[in-house]
């Protein structure tokens, strides 16, 4: 597992997903929290947490190793550790279940600010950073754009704290491009639109209205529960193709 340089690192970041399958295994880092990086010197190393003083999250270290032999592939090995992970915390389930959210974190850090998970392209909040589940969502949402064929999806990250970061959803509709904004927050998604861009589309309020949004301030918007998103989107999809078929056009 460890080289003379550190970590020797495995694709998918294998290693840090199997220990989170098991445990919680991030260290601080300052105000973040670290998938541990190599540099022994700093905090949030791999060196300090096999010599720190935190023996519960080095026992996770022990379990991993427990189950492994290490004359068979260790890419095969992890890979069932993870496939067998269950009943895990929502965040960890995501981190496992998503290799790509802990390799978006260039510097190897989040941070957690209540109920808001960053996934940290640096190390602090005014550089660019993601959020762990509107990531995840945009990633699943990809993985099956066939079956979301009215809309194109794009995921934007955001470089303050004054902006969270979101899924994009944007189809066409009378001719205009509409696009609708993904935001978790305060434990759901929050799906929000600028209410003049709907209201100068002679239908764009009764379509939105029918699909459980409501004005708040200078948006519609609607709340959905973080289990429900994927079929919500699947639903809106639906929804846009039916009136596509109706009208002959977008």
């Amino acid at each position: 597992m460890f080289g003379s340089s550190g970590l020797r690192s495995l694709s998918q970041a294998r290693w840090e997903r199997a220990l989170l399958s098991l445990g919680n295994y991030l260290m601080p880092f300052g105000r973040n929290l670290t998938f541990l990086t190599d540099a022994a010197t700093e905090e949030g190393s791999w060196k300090r947490f096999l010599r720190g003083t935190s023996p519960e999250k080095r026992d996770l270290l022990r379990q991993l190793w427990s189950k492994m032999d290490p004359q068979r592939s260790l890419e095969g090995q992890l890979d069932a550790i993870i496939d067998e992970a269950d009943a895990l915390e929502p965040w960890r389930a995501l981190l496992v279940r998503h290799p790509e959210t802990i390799s978006y974190c260039d510097e190897r850090r989040v941070r957690v600010e209540g109920e808001v998970f960053y996934l940290l392209k640096r190390t602090q909040l005014n550089g660019a950073h993601g959020e762990l589940w509107s990531y995840a969502a945009y990633l699943r949402s990809s993985a099956r754009r066939a079956q979301l064929s009215q809309m194109a999806l794009s995921y934007v990250s955001t470089t303050d704290s004054h902006h969270q970061p979101s899924l994009v959803i944007q189809f066409k509709f009378e001719g205009r491009a509409l696009s609708l904004y993904v935001f978790h927050w305060a434990g759901k998604f929050l799906v929000s639109t600028d209410l003049a861009g709907v209201e100068s589309l002679p239908n764009g309020p009764s379509f939105l209205h029918a699909l459980g949004f409501a004005q708040e301030g200078s948006n519609l918007r609607r709340r959905v529960d973080r289990d429900d998103l994927d079929q919500w989107l699947t639903d809106l999809n639906g929804a846009l193709v039916r009136r596509a078929a109706k009208s002959g056009s977008p």
